[in-house]
């Protein structure tokens, strides 16, 4: 499975990172995610997810995301 992204519809919540920091790091901490968000402002919603090499495409961000920022590209 690959991690596809709409920059789009991110808000910015940061859920992503928090599930995955959970998932993979077993700790409460977003900053720890394989993940990053970054935000792009004055622009409001202006944000970008962006997965970092250690990222093993397990899916848990997909699974939680409030939005529908992250899908599965094979369930497109």
């Amino acid at each position: 499975m690959k991690i596809g992204i709409n920059n789009s519809l991110c808000s910015g919540c940061r859920v992503c990172q928090l599930i995955c920091a959970l998932t993979c790091e077993k700790v409460n901490n977003p900053k720890k995610g394989r993940l990053e968000i970054v935000g792009h402002f004055p622009v409001p919603g202006g944000y970008e997810i962006k997965m970092t090499d250690e990222c093993n495409q397990c899916g848990q961000c997909v699974r939680f995301c409030p939005m529908g920022a992250l899908y599965r590209e094979d369930e497109e």
